[in-house]
């Protein structure tokens, strides 16, 4: 590795034409009489060292240089408007370096001494310290330009409508800016576009159909934005899509199902926004996905059992939903999932034992949703901890995850299933408890009652509280203990007699509504213990 300033004695070689020396320690600044020694130089490495100072206007002595290389260093200063009497030049990389814009409009007028530089590639400017405006001269660059990146560079206002000009660009980052408005129509005319990248601005509006017409695009990252509206459905329709990111925005309505049917797509980034709906059976052909992230949204309804389909899935995120129903079976089959994240939604049911099997699973999270039951403990759930499963009560199992051990549980959930249906008996009780009140008071309006009543009401009080089995379903106190048994019964002739307090024949002695609701109360305590 070479260290050091350059050596100015090779700046006066006169037969040199290439001269590569990146990526070493070397310091100090370019000559400023740059190129009166080696008039035919056609090609300058000197990325990735540690030059300072600035690009010296005599650069343009080099009217031969089809590729300049100052990438990765510390340059200072303004990008030289002489850079355009370089007519031959093909490639222009001055990507991470300090260099400003000079112009009090704020403009990068660079550009447009740059369009005189008809054979013109590739152009990157992004990395510096411009803190401006991209002029509509941009335009006006080379018709052979393929690439032209300004990431990270400061970059204000609006996306110029005439970069629809370039219509032979093949990727566009334009990424961690501060660039604001809509989306300029006008990209509908780079046919040729492959990757756009416009994440991390203050874009705002809709994204229209006009993106759907680029039928070469493999890459749309418009994250980070301010985006809103629909999601285009005729997305679907791009099929040479790869990577589509949209997510942290202001997405509404439900997801297009023709993302769905993007079988070559390897991810799928919609996180963040506010869409509604559900996840289709259809989710499964997206056969090609290895990371798929849904999260912060408002999707409802259960997790298709298809998803399992997807093998080559290494992350899958769908925290802070709405889902219901349980986590599919089938998520054991996506052998090689690494990151699984479903909390905060309101699933419910067991883990399934199936994700035992997936062995390269090290991130999971299904803590605050409604899951039951034990966890798993083979696999990869040795690894976990606590913070995976925290917020679902009804989980059980080992100390380390911090949930109640499964045998407490257990014998919780038995009592609770006797509570349950002797409550159910006791719910009959009332009901008829209700009924036969309605009758005695219904009666105090009608002439006469009928035989059937009369009948009922005798039989019922002729059965309690001696024989209260004789009123009471004896399958509803099958195969419980002789003690709860006996709670039950009595419970029920309890209410059975305060339905005939409810309904005596004489209104005197007749109880209020408001005192018999007090006895319910009694007896419901009673019951409980």
């Amino acid at each position: 590795m070479l260290s050091g300033t350059i050596p100015y004695e090779i700046f006066n070689i006169s037969t040199l034409t290439s001269l590569a020396l990146s990526g070493n320690g070397l310091s100090g600044a370019l000559p400023t009489n740059f190129c009166s020694g080696i008039p035919f130089l056609n090609l300058l490495y000197v990325g990735g060292n540690s030059l300072s100072g600035r690009i010296p206007e005599s650069i343009s002595n080099c009217s031969y240089l089809m590729d300049l290389d100052l990438s990765a260093n510390k340059l200072t200063g303004l990008v030289p408007h002489s850079l355009g009497s370089l007519t031959f030049i093909e490639r222009l990389n001055i990507i991470d370096n300090n260099i400003i814009t000079g112009s009090s409009s704020l403009e990068l007028g660079f550009i447009t001494s740059l369009t005189n530089c008809r054979f013109l590639t590739t152009l990157l400017i992004s990395g510096n310290l411009f803190n401006g405006t991209l002029p509509s001269s941009i335009g006006n660059l080379s018709s052979h330009l393929e690439r032209f990146a300004a990431s990270y560079c400061g970059l204000k206002g609006r996306i110029p409508d005439e970069i629809g000009n370039l219509t032979n660009l093949i990727r566009v980052p334009l990424g961690s800016n501060y660039l604001s408005g809509n989306i300029p129509l006008t990209v509908k005319h780079l046919l040729n576009l492959q990757g756009l990248f416009l994440d991390n601005n203050s874009l705002s509006g809709s994204v229209t159909d006009d993106l759907c017409g680029l039928h070469s695009l493999s890459d749309l990252d418009l994250s980070s934005n301010k985006l809103s509206g629909s999601i285009p459905q005729c997305l679907g329709n791009v099929t040479s899509l790869r990577r589509l990111s949209l997510n942290s925005n202001m997405f509404t309505s439900s997801i297009p199902l023709g993302i769905w049917s993007l079988k070559d797509l390897l991810t799928l980034d919609l996180s963040v926004n506010s869409l509604t709906g559900f996840l289709p059976p259809e989710v499964d052909k997206l056969a090609a996905a290895i990371y798929i992230n849904l999260s912060i949204n408002q999707l409802a309804e259960s997790i298709p059992s298809t998803i399992g389909s997807l093998r080559n899935l290494v992350v899958l995120s769908l925290a802070r939903n709405g889902l219901e129903g349980s986590i599919p079976v089938s998520i054991g089959s996506m052998l090689g999932l690494e990151n699984l994240d479903v909390s905060f939604n309101n699933l419910s049911g067991s883990l399934p034992k199936s994700l035992q099997a997936l062995q390269y699973l090290h991130s999971f999270n299904v803590s605050f949703n409604d899951l039951s039951g034990e966890i798993p403990t083979g696999g990869p759930f040795v690894n976990f901890t606590m913070d995976s499963f925290k917020g679902n009560v009804a989980l059980c199992g080992i100390p380390r995850f911090n949930v109640q051990p499964c045998e407490v549980v257990s014998g919780s959930r038995s009592k609770g299933k006797k509570i349950e249906r002797a409550m159910f008996i006791l719910a009959g009780a009332v009901a008829l408890t209700t009924i036969l009140c309605f009758l005695r008071y219904r009666r105090r309006g009608v002439a006469t009652t009928g035989s059937d009543e009369i009948f009922s009401v005798s039989w019922i009080r002729s059965s309690v509280p001696q024989s209260a089995y004789r009123v009471i379903d004896a399958n509803l106190v099958a195969n419980v203990d002789i003690e709860d048994g006996e709670k039950i019964l009595e419970s029920a002739a309890s209410i059975f007699e305060l339905a005939f307090k409810c309904s005596a024949e004489i209104s005197s002695d007749r109880i209020s509504m408001k005192e018999a609701l007090a006895e319910l109360e009694k007896i419901k305590r009673r019951f409980l213990g």
